[in-house]
């Protein structure tokens, strides 16, 4: 998908022309999103960019970095996206100059689209104000992104703490490993996001408007309160583990103490049992009338006996 976006200053207008129809001393911003082989051919013809600098920029994996193309500025950025209820950050490049923002992604991407679909009556102010303004405001779009994504998180791990101390659920620890990777793919795009955005905040990018370059320290902003965010998620995720992992040892032990309070029962008994099992001739009580009686009470006293001591002390519970 091509879509242009053409500002005219003088009458402050804004159209959707033709890809190819577009003049270069206007204003532009062009949305690119899962070119087609024609597509990138027009793009490399159209606007001088290398079609292997093209094909590179849609990478999904890429560091956030910015990278000097000559005529262009190239700013690599990540965004979180949902891939079969996982988490993850995909990377996607915008090509500055003094009169052109190009957003080239592989895919559709959820906060690229919605900047895409905002209305001209939204973007007219922005373009007045420059491309570089349209990338601060792309950086705000991505950020919104970030935080609405890591309210979600938030929800599942509050999930995950009332769960955790039940061991019978089972799926509480893949949840936890989960949510743990989403926020170890959010800390690595956030920490390669400051220094693209120290970059362009210092100045460090040719194609930037120096005049507008500060409003990207409200970015920066953003990106130091997602890192304390993202960090005491994990926190708290790494807590959780503890005391699922505790929970299990107590009551492993629970089950243990159980099982040996249970086989006490019979451990005076089966010592009564060997004890008269033993084929000695001198054994006074095989020869008393009463000695089997006298056995098998000795036997129900011991387990009566240590059923209610152990049943007090809660042992067989």
């Amino acid at each position: 998908m091509l879509r242009v976006f053409e500002y005219y200053p003088q009458e402050d207008l804004i159209t959707e022309p033709h890809f190819e129809y577009i003049k270069f001393e206007t204003q532009k911003l062009i949305f690119c999103f899962a070119p087609t082989e024609e597509e990138e051919r027009s793009i490399c013809r159209k606007l001088a960019i290398p079609l292997e600098v093209i094909k590179n920029a849609l990478q999904e994996d890429m560091r956030p970095t910015t990278i000097e193309r000559g005529h262009f500025s190239q700013v690599v950025l990540k965004v979180p996206v949902k891939r079969k209820s996982q988490l993850l950050t995909l990377s996607f490049s915008v090509f500055m100059s003094e009169k052109l923002m190009l957003v080239l992604s592989k895919d559709y991407l959820e906060p690229l689209t919605a900047f895409e679909r905002t209305g001209l009556e939204v973007k007219k102010p922005l373009f007045r104000r420059g491309t570089t303004f349209l990338l601060y405001m792309l950086f705000e779009e991505v950020m919104d992104a970030y935080f609405k994504d890591l309210d979600e998180i938030e929800e599942n791990i509050n999930i995950i703490e009332t769960h955790m101390l039940d061991v019978s659920k089972h799926k509480s620890l893949s949840d936890v490993f989960r949510v743990k990777t989403s926020l170890i793919y959010f800390a690595k795009s956030v920490t390669a996001l400051r220094d693209v955005v120290i970059a362009l905040e210092k100045g460090l990018v040719v194609h930037i408007d120096q005049n507008t370059a500060h409003e990207f320290m409200l970015v920066y902003n953003d990106i130091i309160q997602l890192t304390d965010i993202i960090g005491t998620y994990r926190e708290v995720l790494s807590e959780s583990i503890e005391i699922y992992l505790t929970s299990i040892s107590n009551g492993l032990n629970t089950s243990i103490k159980r099982m040996t309070a249970w086989g006490s029962l019979v451990l005076i008994p089966t010592f009564i049992a060997s004890l008269y099992g033993m084929n000695f001739k001198y054994m006074p009580e095989i020869y008393w009338r009463w000695g089997y009686i006298f056995a098998l009470g000795l036997i129900l006293v011991s387990v009566v006996f240590l059923y209610i001591l152990f049943k007090r002390r809660g042992d067989l519970r």
